[in-house]
């Protein structure tokens, strides 16, 4: 058995110490809306060509996401920029 992605466990430490809350809930492995979707502004929402950094996948329908082959298919949303320190709060 493969160890979790980082991406699915509870809480990240951010640059300065503090506690990034994860886009997937502790066990599940579907992306919360719209904080782990690459492009939340989409419509439909799903499927989605990209995975949010965080989310660690590519949400394909209600069950199912997978994992991007590289990191050319993922961007760092809004919410994960503002708490690591690239956008202001």
């Amino acid at each position: 058995m493969w160890p979790e992605p980082i991406a699915l466990q509870r809480d990240l430490v951010g640059p300065r110490g503090r506690s990034i809350p994860s886009v997937i809930p502790f066990g599940a492995l579907q992306l919360i809306y719209p904080a782990g979707y690459a492009d939340s502004a989409l419509s439909p929402h799903l499927p989605q060509d990209k995975a949010e950094i965080m989310g660690g996948r590519t949400p394909i329908d209600e069950q199912h996401a997978e994992i991007p082959a590289s990191l050319a298919d993922t961007v760092i949303g809004a919410e994960t920029a503002r708490e690591i320190g690239l956008l202001r709060p």
